[in-house]
């Protein structure tokens, strides 16, 4: 239920999310308190879903309890995780210095543990929190900070319940969820891009159908678009593929209708290709996702490594240059 909760807050659901994690622990009895490993996602996403309403005193108040009451059993996973939700919050509130105090507390409890996986938790956190405070160095166009504060949540949102994924396969299938229900879709795929073998690879979902052939090739002519756009046009290039203007954007096959996101990553300046969504479209016409929402969703599975780590089916072939 945490798990839904949260993918709830990412959609744009909270009142829902809200409603449903607050059911939950509605429902439990002091004999199941001690079992903290099996509620604390539902604990976390409860507050998740409080800070994206504007409740913020809720949801701090509830985990600040809640690191208060475990910190004397001194659960390195509990209490890290604990505190990472408690950082994000504090971003969402753009209360810098609190995000500071609560990433030193999860790395505290968190890199001890050696595990490569909570490790890398820390290092993305802590990236967040340094461009957050980058961020808000810079002053703001008047009239421009409720805009910029809303686009800000909503991506904190995304990368928070991408965070609270197990491992990679568990993030591919969130990712791909998530870009499907913002593009109103019925179904889709999510494809790595393998640049130095010029080729894609199916990652989520992990069930299902062979995906149709002229769907793949779509993809990487998708892909070599953005990929083989000039320098200064590859950030126009890739914004227009999510649009209605590039016919390769849109392919239909046998009577059903695919539309292909380009999953973009920008570094110093210059724009990587992940890969790409490709959405299928039902009685409702497939949308855009805005792009702060494909961004944040590229850089989540960027930063986490999960690029080249993770295939479901390994590629038919080489699909060469468009």
């Amino acid at each position: 239920m945490g798990d839904q909760a949260a993918t709830l807050v990412a959609l744009g659901r909270a009142q829902e999310a809200k409603e449903l994690a607050q059911s939950v622990l509605d429902g439990m009895t002091p004999a199941d308190e001690p079992y903290i490993a099996m509620y604390q996602r539902v604990y976390t996403s409860l507050a998740l879903a409080e800070a994206t309403l504007g409740e913020f005193d809720a949801a701090t108040e509830r985990l600040d309890t809640l690191i208060a009451k475990h910190r004397p059993a001194e659960g390195p996973l509990t209490m890290g995780n604990l505190h990472a939700m408690r950082v994000r919050v504090s971003l969402m509130m753009n209360d810098l210095l609190a995000a500071r105090e609560h990433l030193a507390h999860m790395e505290r409890w968190l890199r001890p543990t050696e595990n490569p996986a909570l490790i890398a938790q820390c290092g993305r956190l802590r990236r967040e929190v340094e461009q957050a405070t980058t961020e808000g160095s810079r002053s703001a166009p008047p009239g421009h900070d409720q805009v910029a504060r809303a686009a800000a949540e909503e991506t904190e949102t995304l990368r928070s319940v991408l965070g609270q994924c197990a491992g990679p396969k568990e993030r591919a299938e969130r990712a791909l969820d998530l870009i499907i229900a913002h593009a109103h879709g019925t179904g889709g795929y999510l494809y790595f891009y393998q640049s130095e073998q010029d080729r894609i690879s199916l990652v989520a979902p992990v069930h299902g159908d062979e995906v149709p052939a002229g769907v793949e090739r779509a993809i990487i002519d998708a892909i070599h678009a953005v990929r083989d756009a000039d320098t200064q046009a590859t950030a126009v290039v890739s914004e227009s593929m999510v649009g209605d203007s590039p016919a390769r954007s849109r392919v239909e096959l046998d009577g059903v209708i695919y539309r292909i996101f380009p999953l973009t990553v920008t570094q110093r300046q210059e724009v990587s290709v992940l890969g790409a969504i490709a959405v299928v479209e039902g009685a409702e016409p497939v949308v855009s996702p805005r792009a702060p929402v494909l961004e944040a969703i590229a850089r989540s599975l960027f930063d986490a490594g999960d690029d080249g780590r993770i295939t479901v089916r390994p590629p038919r072939a080489k699909l060469g240059r468009s």
